[in-house]
Order: C-alpha cells, then structure tokens, then sequence
C-alpha cells in the first residue's frame, strides 16, 4: 500500500481525490479532452462516444479513499466539483494546509492572463534602476494603446462566445508612479487610431484595477537610480557577485532584493491568478514578470533570471489543463515607426515544459554611444 511504502523513509502521505457530479462542469471537461492527442483528427462524435466509454471503464474499478482507512489515520484533500466544496482530514501542518488552499482556488474556467511590462520612461532609457519617475516616452504611450486594443478585442470574442466570466477583466498593477502612468495611457486614444482605438480606449477606462506594492520591480537597495555601466565601473565586487548567481544575488542596502525574494513575495499574487474566474492584465517590471511567467511556463527557477523577456512585448497567456500555451505579441519598439496597430505575434506553445531559452545574449545594449548592461 503507498502509505506502508512512504511511512519508513518518513514521508508523509497526502491523498488528492477530485469528485464531480455537475452535469455542465462535466460536459466542459469532455469537450477539453477530446482535443488531446488521443483524439487529434478524429470524428467529434466518436471521439466523444469513446471517451465516455472511458470514463464508464474508470467508474466501475474506482475506490473513494474512506476516513477508516489506515486506521483512521489517512490524510486527504477532497475536491467536489473543481472546488466547489473542499473537505480535508488530517491534513496539519504548513504544507498540507497551503496545499488544501492553493487546490481551492485553481478553475478549469477559459480565460486570458496578459502580462505587460511598464510603458518605457526616460528613466529607462538611461539604464536606470527604480521606479521613481512616471514620465513615460511617446513609444510607451503607443504601446499601452495597441495593448489595450488587444485586451478589447479579446473581450470581444468572449462576449460573442457567451463567455461572461472571461469576458471580465481585472487590471492587476504595482503602486510606483510608473504604474500609474501606464495605467492611464491605456485609456486614452490616438485620432489616427479610429473606432477600435477609441472603443479600446473606453473599455479599459471601465476595468476595475487592483494596486499592490508585491508588483513592484525587484529592489536594488543602494544601487537604486543607477545604472549598470555605474555598478560595472563602480562597484566591480557587487558585479561580479551579481554575476556569478542571479537568483540569490541580494543587492545591498536597505530594502534590497533577490530574485529569490521577488519570487517568495509574489506567492500571494499567483494565488490571485489562479483563482480569478475573470481574464487578467498584469502590470509589472521585468525582474516580477519573468517570475510570473517562469511560474505558468513551469521554469526551473535557475533559469528565471536568464529569460529574455522582450520590452514593449505583450505575453498573452492561455491557461489549459494540458499547460500554458503563449502567444507573445511584439508591438511598438522604442524609437520605431511602425503605425500603431500593425505588429508582428509568434507562438510559442509549452505544455507543462519549460520554455526554451534563447542563446544568452550580450551583457549589455548599445543606446546612441553609451553601454547599458543587462
């Protein structure tokens, strides 16, 4: 028996049983499988005809986990209805009781996850590190208008669809003033943009926003308002530390974090990714982003620090129970003239994998004849 077998090495054994009676949550989970593999290019009817066969086969050998087994001494989490109600037995403890609230709050619900970095500010520009300024450039304020359009244009496909859940949106942003500003720059309208942009334009100026300092970047303590080229020539130790592990790499000074503390601090915010019935935009810096993003690819967190993560690209995410499929969306880049609207989107699909990183690029960028390290 699996608890005979866990109990010498002194592991302890918790059950995971998921129960559903709900006729519309089951027909939503049929039509979900039936776009497997096993299934691929197959007659919808048949297909569906053997899947219930399938679960007909499942029903008649299945055995409840019962509260006398093991002597009364068995531990599960039970799950009715994808959550609806949540029973849990001897599950005490830190892990068994954030175990039983992180499997509350997960859906099978379609829905979108949008994550967008800041509008670019000349602060950025600079190579800056902070948040301080929320001036954002002229290409800031035209990314945030194709993101909105994107955002509407989606709503717009699940309001057709009958989708009014996921046609909800919930904006999601830190508190620094350059949240604000890029916040506001999603609510207004260029004249050359016509009817969508200014439809787009009115929809977001609807959406209900929630602010949270846990979406802020990643602190950088003393070396706040500098930029890298200074850290590089300045501070060649801290560097080279940063260098050699940037997931541990805690920046000096009060207030100064690590990739490690970015990821611990945004576990309340995953739980409220996870359980919103509602379609998302995420607002954040790079550092959180590739967190948030690394969560849902399922990134080894060693590799977290090195995603290439592109700025003023849009990172479309689409929860499935087969994984996270990610349609980035490259939109206005600093200093181009592309007309708004028009941009180019690749698909990248994971299913429960981690993305592939690119070759790592150079350590630094190159802005008219200045170096900007990355």
């Amino acid at each position: 028996m699996i608890v005979d077998v866990c109990k010498e090495p002194g592991i302890t054994c918790v059950f995971i049983e998921s129960l559903c009676d709900d006729a519309e949550i089951l027909e939503k989970n049929y039509r979900m499988k039936l776009d497997n593999d096993d299934y691929k290019n197959s007659d919808p009817s048949q297909a569906r005809a053997d899947f219930l066969e399938r679960v007909k086969a499942y029903e008649a050998r299945y055995e409840t986990v019962e509260d006398d087994e093991c002597a009364g001494a068995i531990r599960y989490i039970k799950l009715f209805n994808v959550g609806q109600k949540v029973v849990m037995k001897s599950c005490s403890g830190y892990v068994c009781a954030n175990l039983g609230f992180y499997l509350s709050n997960i859906h099978i619900c379609p829905r979108k996850i949008w994550l967008m970095r800041h509008a670019e500010t000349e602060a950025q520009r600079k190579g800056q590190l902070g948040s301080v300024s929320g001036a954002i450039t002229y290409s800031g304020a035209r990314y945030c208008r194709e993101v909105a359009q994107i955002v509407y244009q989606q709503r717009q496909k699940y309001i057709e669809a009958g989708e009014s859940d996921s046609a909800d949106v919930l904006v999601l942003t830190g508190t620094a003033p350059v949240h604000m500003s890029t916040c506001e720059a999603l609510k207004v309208a260029s004249h050359s943009e016509g009817k969508l942009g200014r439809e787009a334009a009115e929809c977001l100026a609807k959406l209900p926003i929630m602010s949270t300092s846990l979406l802020n970047e990643l602190d950088g303590g003393d070396c706040n308002g500098m930029n890298y080229e200074q850290i590089y020539q300045e501070f060649p130790d801290i560097w080279a530390e940063r260098e050699r592990d940037k997931l541990n790499f805690r920046y000096p000074g009060a207030g100064g974090e690590s990739y490690v503390d970015v990821i611990h601090r945004l576990g309340p915010v995953i739980i409220e990714l996870e359980r919103q019935h509602r379609s998302l935009l995420v607002i954040s810096h790079l550092a959180v982003m590739k967190c948030i993003y690394g969560y849902f690819l399922n990134t080894p967190m060693q590799d977290i620090p090195n995603l290439k993560l592109a700025l003023h690209t849009c990172y479309e995410l689409t929860l499935t129970p087969m994984g996270t499929q990610v349609n980035a969306l490259r939109l206005s880049s600093p200093g181009d003239a592309t007309p708004v609207g028009s941009f180019c989107s690749t698909n990248e699909n994971s299913a429960q994998r981690s993305p592939e990183l690119p070759a790592r690029e150079p350590a630094y960028r190159m802005q008219g004849d200045q170096r900007f390290w990355c």
